[in-house]
This record gives structure tokens, C-alpha cells and sequence, in this order.
């Protein structure tokens, strides 16, 4: 029996070492393992009118990033559900002529797109309205680690930066603290422009009035103003012509929106100098309601020589992590509005 001790003791370490390589480690940010996205180069410049462009995105394969809102995603903890958050989103990246290209597509049930906004509240002359200014929209935070425990942003937001085709850049100290705006640029640009309220009513009407449907409304030469003739018509009582003005025109139906946030037009045409670190992004975006998907593709170069923006064109991968806002323009309130996607090696 003593001899068999010895076996029986090597064959139960053996037993111990072969069950132990079998054990996984708890997943942290989503896996063990950092998934990673190889950048190819394309050969020509995609899109950035068509967030689709099949020639450039239908050969490229996207990486499927989870979304959580617990410890396991955000440095700082939420509470409650995650159902108003995606559970993934998808993500492709390119370069072409020195810039980088992401195109992510996530879904979400409902466009927010009204941070600010004019309601109908009663259709007889004279038109009634309500204001709301809520001050939140869908958004998404790109954010490259800088390699010192902060991260240079992309922000896009549905209207306030996508309706002009832009994305405006953040320095992030961290992921638990405001975003800053970058700084460099040469002149005061915004975005959007304030639609504001006279008598309770939208100063600024779109130039088809109550056929009005979208969310984006244009300051340009169109745009109408609440005293502007719209038409003409004949009044049986004072038998004579009377000018109609946006307000009175007919056809609108309770609860039909105005925006209260109009879309400044030309900002991605301003020259460099001029937008700065603050808007080097450009992008292109669309939402299809049929299947509640967002696809955005965002543009910057890899290396905009702003000291508050990451060089890509020096680095051979960069470690990103993806920020969801649903309807909300807090970065840091935790709840059910915000989520994080594990983090993504881009290897260039």
C-alpha cells in the first residue's frame, strides 16, 4: 500500500493541474480578452453624403462591441434596467488620404431628436404652441484612450452636430468627469442657432409650414419668419385679399413639432483654422425606422497636429471605448439612458 502512495499522490496533482487550465478568469469590460479591429486602407474616399456606400462598407467586416451599464462597461457604476440602451453595436473602420473613417450602427426605438422644441397645442386660428426645452438628444461619445487614463473624444449628437454634418471633439480627463470641449480654432462657430419664442409662438417657420415633418430646419435664406407672407387668400367678410402668416396657415395637427434648435449650414465648409480642434469631425448619419437602426460614419484625420487630439498616425493600435446616450445629454448620470461598450483594439 506504501508504494501505492506516491502514485496515487502524482496522479491526483495531475487530475488538480488538468482541471485548473480549464478555469476562466471573471469577465471584466465585457471578456477577458480585448477584441480587436484591424484598419484596412481603402482605396478610394468614402462617403460622406451616403452613410450606406456598399463600395466601401460591404467589404469590410464589422465587430460586434457588447453595451452594459454596469461595473463590468463604466468606471463609474449605474443603476437599474438596461433595456433603454443597445445591447451591441456594430463597428467598421477604414483610412483613406490620411484620415480615419468609423461607422458604427446600433439600434434604438426611438429617434430623439428634439432637444428643444414647439409643440401644437390647437389648431383654430390662431395657432397655440408649447415649449419645450429639455436640452437632450441621442449621442454617442468615440473615445481614444490617450494612454495616460484619459481619452480624446468624438462627440456626434442626432441634431445638434449631425444635423450640420459635424462632430465636435472632447478632451476627457477620464470617463466619470464632464467632457471639455477642444479648445483650437480661430473663430466662434455653433452648430445651431435658437429658434426663439415670441408670444408662446416659434420665431423662425420652416418654408412648407404645416408639411413640415423632419427634425432638421435649416437658418438659411428659406427659413420663414412668424410675420412673413406665406399667401394670399380672400376674406368673404371683408371681401379683399389678406396675407397669411405661418402661424395661421392651415393644416397643422395637434402635437406636430417645430424645432426650437435650427441647423447653422455650412459649418463643415468653414476652413480649418477656423473650426479648430473643436470641429474636426465630420459626419454622415441616417435612422431607419423600420428597423430602429442608426448608422453613423464619422471622419477625422490621424494626425490634426491639435495638441489636445490623440495622433493616430503615429501609433500602430489605440484602445476606444464607446459611449450610448439615449435621449440625454448628462455623460456621468448613470441609469437606464447611458451605456458603454467594452473597449476595441483599432490596429492600424
Amino acid at each position: 500500500m506504501k508504494r501505492l502512495l506516491p502514485l496515487i499522490v502524482l496522479l491526483s496533482l495531475g487530475l488538480l493541474i488538468g482541471c485548473g487550465g480549464d478555469d476562466e478568469e471573471p469577465p471584466t469590460g465585457g471578456g477577458t480578452t480585448i477584441p480587436s479591429l484591424q484598419v484596412v486602407a481603402a482605396t478610394s474616399a468614402p462617403s460622406l453624403t451616403d452613410p450606406d456606400d456598399a463600395g466601401t462598407w460591404g467589404g469590410i467586416t464589422p465587430e460586434t462591441l457588447s453595451v452594459g451599464a454596469g461595473s463590468d462597461y463604466l468606471p463609474k457604476g449605474s443603476v437599474g434596467k438596461v433595456s433603454s440602451i443597445p445591447t451591441n453595436i456594430l463597428v467598421q473602420a477604414t483610412t483613406f488620404g490620411g484620415n480615419l473613417y468609423l461607422r458604427l450602427q446600433w439600434v434604438d426605438p426611438t429617434l430623439s431628436a428634439y432637444p428643444d422644441y414647439y409643440a401644437v397645442t390647437k389648431v383654430s386660428p390662431p395657432v397655440e404652441f408649447s415649449h419645450d426645452q429639455i436640452a437632450e438628444e441621442d449621442q454617442i461619445y468615440v473615445m481614444f484612450s490617450d494612454g495616460a487614463g484619459g481619452y480624446d473624444g468624438w462627440n456626434w449628437k442626432v441634431l445638434s452636430t449631425g444635423g450640420a454634418g459635424m462632430g465636435a471633439g472632447y478632451t476627457m480627463t477620464d470617463a466619470t468627469t464632464v467632457p471639455v470641449l477642444d479648445s483650437a480654432g480661430s473663430a466662434s462657430i455653433s452648430t445651431v442657432v435658437t429658434n426663439p419664442a415670441t408670444f408662446n409662438q416659434p420665431t423662425y417657420f420652416p418654408a412648407d409650414t404645416s408639411e413640415f415633418t423632419g427634425y432638421k430646419l435649416l437658418f438659411d435664406a428659406n427659413i420663414l419668419h412668424r410675420t412673413d407672407t406665406v399667401r394670399l387668400q380672400i376674406d368673404p367678410i371683408l371681401n379683399d385679399t389678406v396675407p397669411i402668416t405661418p402661424p395661421l396657415t392651415g393644416g397643422w395637427t395637434v402635437g406636430q413639432k417645430i424645432p426650437g434648435w435650427l441647423v447653422q449650414p455650412g459649418v463643415a465648409d468653414r476652413p480649418e483654422a477656423e473650426r479648430g480642434s473643436r470641429w474636426d469631425i465630420k459626419t454622415v448619419d441616417k435612422y431607419d425606422s423600420l428597423t430602429n437602426m442608426y448608422t453613423v460614419v464619422l471622419c477625422r484625420k490621424l494626425n490634426t497636429t491639435y495638441a489636445d487630439d490623440v495622433d493616430l498616425s503615429v501609433l500602430d493600435s489605440v484602445k476606444v471605448k464607446i459611449a450610448v446616450l439615449d435621449n440625454q445629454d448628462d455623460f456621468i448620470a448613470g441609469g437606464t439612458a447611458r451605456g458603454f461598450s467594452e473597449f476595441l483594439w483599432l490596429v492600424f
